[in-house]
C-alpha cells in the first residue's frame, strides 16, 4: 500500500466517450477532452473504460489498448501538460500501458 496526497477533492470519472479512432486509439476529440479536464484543475482524472482485446469492445468507438496502437497511446500521454502527468490515474494508466 502507498499513500497519495491530492491538492484538492475534485475528480472526474467520465462515462465512455465513444470517440475513439477505428483502431481503438484516442481521437483528437478524446485527447482534447482529457486535456481540458486536466486544465480544469481536478486532482484526479479517471480514464473511461479501455478494452484490451477487440472482443471486449461493446462498440467500434470504445477505446482499445493493444500492441498495434501502443505508440498512439504514448502520443496521447505526451499531449498532457507537464504537471498533469503526475496525476495518479494517468500514471496508473501509463504503468498498465508499459506492461504491453
Amino acid at each position: 500500500m502507498f499513500a497519495l496526497a491530492f491538492p484538492n477533492r475534485l475528480g472526474i470519472a467520465p462515462m465512455e466517450g465513444a470517440d475513439s479512432l477505428p483502431d481503438g486509439s484516442s481521437s483528437e476529440f478524446t485527447t482534447t477532452r482529457y486535456v481540458n479536464e486536466a486544465k480544469g484543475g481536478s486532482a484526479v482524472i479517471w480514464l473511461e473504460a479501455v478494452s484490451i482485446v477487440p472482443e471486449g469492445r461493446p462498440g467500434h468507438t470504445q477505446l482499445l489498448l493493444s500492441r498495434e496502437n501502443l505508440e498512439a497511446y504514448k502520443v496521447f500521454w505526451r499531449n498532457f501538460p507537464g504537471p498533469m502527468k503526475d496525476r495518479a490515474c494517468m500514471a496508473e494508466a501509463w504503468r498498465i500501458a508499459r506492461a504491453f
